[in-house]
């Protein structure tokens, strides 16, 4: 289970090898006159550039944060992009969204609101 190289060294040759084999496949079933790289665009590049980036966010955010904070980062993400289309792109906001966009607040509250507000706020409507 364990062989003693660190994590990363495992990862750069698990990564190797399927480079490796990804070549040798693609140099197998490759037909002639074709590059590797034909049909890229440059939004193809910008899609990978993007993804990239993204995968480096999420390990800055592992290693200084933890995984609540990945997620409530992602339900956020998700929502923006709903929020971001409905208004600039003219796409149809359903019931959906909005009761995503309230459960995703009410849980950010809950985690990270002070303990005496939440309770001041069970006390009032106990109280009713």
């Amino acid at each position: 289970k364990t062989s003693g190289f660190s994590l990363q060294v495992g990862s750069a040759w698990l990564y190797g090898y399927g480079v490796l084999a990804s070549a040798l496949a693609y140099a197998w079933a490759r037909p002639p006159g074709r590059s590797m790289l034909d049909g890229y665009t440059w939004l193809v590049w910008a899609v990978v550039i993007t993804n990239s980036a993204l995968g480096i966010v999420v390990s800055f955010i592992f290693k200084h944060g933890d995984n609540i904070v990945k997620l409530f980062g992602a339900s956020m993400a998700v929502l923006v992009t709903g929020l971001v289309s409905a208004r600039f792109l003219g796409q149809k906001s359903g019931p959906g969204l909005w009761l995503g966009c309230a459960q995703a607040t009410c849980s950010l509250c809950f985690f990270y609101c002070d303990q005496q507000f939440l309770y001041s706020w069970d006390s009032d409507v106990l109280t009713c």
